[in-house]
């Protein structure tokens, strides 16, 4: 079945959605645009904004900041006790800008316009990311389908790993019960910023074929709710904050049996 979906945030263009000839279950956008920036600056665009003027964006932001601390209890609990954490494409530089007291955390962010906002925070940046073995983890929250070319980042971030060091990957999982409802209007598409799908099969390939140990998979439990609420208005439906509640909420319940939640975080190590 051919899938395709819709740039609802800036362009209202159309894309395809095709299946990758070498691993299973990985889907690609087609086309891919020549240049990205205008899909990211806009205002639109909330995870580059700190604006909270809007109700829309003043949810997001808060439910950002929790799930920062979510995330460093993540870290923390699973990685290393204390050493060098680079967080690729950290857009606003929040999440490596609240390291613990053990924790260094770096940001790298190729966005320019998302960089100048985090630098007016005091984040900080690199430019180059050190190639050989620099890092106790390095992570990605929802950047890994944004990549031209994944494939070569995660070659990349092996050889940049200290022995034994994670990798953390946030992304959508079009195998949920929200991508399966809402179809072509699944929020967690995001075309053509999402250049790549991903399912939990793909990225456990992925993650063998490139050198890692495939660690686990933790839900994010928010996530379901906020696509829901997305793909909704994407319809136009109304009452859409109480029908997103209620997708999100079936979402997770279902996954609690086939554990494929809205979005998951893949838990990574480097083999020797």
């Amino acid at each position: 079945m051919k899938r395709n979906s819709q740039d609802f945030l800036v362009s209202k263009q159309n894309f395809d959605l095709i299946p990758h000839t070498e691993v299973k279950g990985l889907l690609q956008t087609h086309p891919s645009p020549k240049t990205m920036t205008p899909y990211y600056d806009h205002p639109n665009y909330l995870s580059h904004q700190l604006d909270t003027h809007t109700f829309m964006s003043f949810i997001y932001n808060n439910a950002r900041k929790y799930t920062i601390q979510r995330k460093w209890k993540f870290v923390q609990k699973h990685c290393a006790k204390q050493g060098l954490l680079l967080d690729y494409g950290s857009g606003l530089g929040l999440f490596p800008q609240q390291a613990p007291q053990s924790y260094t955390g770096l940001a790298f962010e190729p966005n320019q316009s998302a960089r100048r906002l985090g630098e007016k925070q005091q984040v900080n940046y690199i430019d180059h990311w050190q190639n050989s073995k620099a890092y106790d983890v390095i992570s990605l929250w929802h950047v890994l389908e944004h990549l031209s070319d994944p494939f070569e980042f995660l070659d990349k971030a092996y050889v940049s790993l200290k022995p034994g060091g994670h990798l953390i990957l946030a992304l959508p999982n079009y195998l949920s019960y929200d991508a399966h409802y809402y179809a072509q209007y699944w929020a967690g598409w995001d075309v053509p910023r999402h250049l790549w799908h991903f399912s939990p099969p793909s990225l456990q390939q992925l993650a063998d074929e490139k050198g890692f140990s495939f660690v686990s998979k933790t839900p994010m439990w928010l996530d379901a709710f906020y696509v829901s609420l997305l793909s909704e208005k994407y319809k136009h439906h109304h009452f859409a904050w109480p029908r997103a509640l209620y997708r999100g909420l079936l979402s997770n319940i279902k996954a609690l049996k086939t554990k494929n939640f809205s979005s998951l975080i893949y838990l990574l190590q480097k083999r020797p």
